[in-house]
């Protein structure tokens, strides 16, 4: 039995890590949106890959998002105002770019008829700030060897490349925004794991409570995007079912304490609630897949653990 009760107050932890996370992802789904960090961060990458100008008059970057196939991968918001995609197919990255460079190379090639054919490197200006660009374009030229369809593969596939790096600089950053988010939260309801920890360990009821709200919750699943409002009210509710308290509550007069004490104290409530925020900054869906995993445990376990005989009475 001791064990099956460790195991409920894992499960009650994950419950809790779980409630606050959807919290915390919708939060930070809500700053990705407002701040358009997707969009931003695909912008980032691209000047990478492109940086250089296109002409005299226009970096390539700029040209790049007036084409028309980007243009219509643009949305709007409420205001009317236009808002740059967050994603780009790689396939339409390299039409954008052949067709920039084919356009430019024609202009080129109006003002040079004397000097015969221009090539797509041709096509952009010889300036120490395109020298990046112009290589790029070189490289993808010589790989393609004359076929159309190679280049746009080409630049498609070092699209890929950048890509992945971009996701990463994404991924750092919703992971030091969720960080921060799910501190706020952890101070503001004052989620202590130590704490928790002990409450439920010493606690049946609240055990057997937390595992109520942890079958709800592991039957009707997590939205993928909840909103903040929703969010909010679905941890209120969830919270509402356990005997947990959480935020800050006056405590009653204990007997003065020495500053040794004291320290330890604050010290300890500060590692519970620097463990909860890390782990709540992991998100819902992290939680919600060990959750569901830990039940099939505990689901196993049960059956028998119910199952155990029962040692016959004695006659007296």
């Amino acid at each position: 039995m001791f064990g099956l009760n460790m195991l409920d107050v894992m499960i009650g932890l994950i419950t809790i890590y779980l409630v606050f996370g959807i919290v915390c992802t919708a939060i930070v789904e809500w700053f990705n949106q407002l701040f358009s960090v997707r969009s931003n961060n695909l912008e980032t990458a691209l000047k990478e890959m492109f940086a250089g100008d296109l002409n005299d008059q226009q970096s390539f970057v700029a040209a790049f998002y007036a084409h028309p196939l980007i243009r219509s991968l643009c949305t709007q918001d409420a205001k009317g105002n236009v808002k740059k995609p967050s994603y780009i197919p790689s396939d339409v990255v390299g039409k954008v770019v052949e067709s920039l460079l084919l356009a430019n190379k024609a202009v080129h090639a109006a003002k040079k008829v004397e000097e015969g054919g221009v090539s797509l490197v041709d096509a952009l200006p010889d300036t120490k700030a395109s020298a990046h660009l112009k290589q790029m374009v070189a490289h993808h030229v010589d790989q393609a060897r004359g076929d159309a369809e190679a280049f746009r593969q080409s630049v498609a596939d070092q699209f890929d490349q950048v890509m992945d790096r971009a996701s990463g600089w994404f991924k750092r950053k919703t992971q030091v925004v969720g960080f921060w988010t799910a501190a706020i939260l952890v101070v503001v309801g004052n989620v202590d794991t130590l704490q928790i920890t002990q409450v439920l360990a010493n606690n049946p009821a609240a055990r057997a409570q937390m595992m109520a709200v942890a079958n709800q919750v592991n039957v009707q699943g997590i939205d993928d995007q909840p909103g903040v409002g929703i969010a909010f009210e679905q941890a209120q509710q969830a919270m509402a079912a356990s005997t947990l308290q959480f935020g800050w509550h006056p405590s009653p007069a204990a007997p003065s304490q020495g500053w040794l004490a004291c320290l330890g104290a604050v010290l300890t409530k500060i590692v519970g609630l620097l463990i909860s925020a890390m782990a709540i900054s992991l998100g819902a869906p992290f939680w919600f897949d060990m959750l569901q995993k830990v039940m099939k445990v505990r689901t196993s376990i049960s059956p028998r653990d119910a199952k155990q005989p029962v040692a016959p009475k004695t006659g007296g």
